[in-house]
């Protein structure tokens, strides 16, 4: 394939002589895993990165940095729930549990619905 062009007709593998298609089997893994046009042209950063480098334009960081200040893990510690949101989560976490007999990965599903519940009644009856 000449180096101009970046397109192969969708038969030309089919046209290919046996040897030749061989070859291109044989390459064909290590071609995607060093070549693939994907993974060549995406830049990977780190949000830590990304937060500690400067755009040159804005003299700003790329990513303003977010800071979470948790307040505890334990009972003492938890925000109390409104009434009906706490049923709400007490219904979430029954459904889970129902759940968890029919199904292995139930964890997952569990952990998402229950985060969605704590961010709004309509977010988890949304997911569920």
């Amino acid at each position: 394939m000449p180096e101009e062009k970046a397109v192969v007709p969708g038969d030309g593998f089919e046209r290919l002589r046996p040897p030749d298609r061989a070859r291109l089997l044989e390459l064909f893994p290590r071609f995607v895993k060093d070549h693939n046009p994907f993974i060549r042209r995406i830049v990977r950063r780190t949000r830590e990165q990304l937060e500690k480098q400067f755009d040159p334009e804005t003299n700003e960081p790329f990513l303003k940095p977010i800071r979470v200040e948790l307040l505890g893990e334990t009972d003492r510690d938890a925000i109390l729930l409104p009434p009906y949101l706490r049923e709400a989560y007490e219904l979430a976490e029954e459904f889970c549990r129902m759940l968890g007999r029919r199904l292995k990965a139930s964890g997952f599903l569990k952990t998402l619905l229950l985060r969605r519940m704590g961010s709004s009644v309509y977010a988890g009856l949304q997911t569920a």
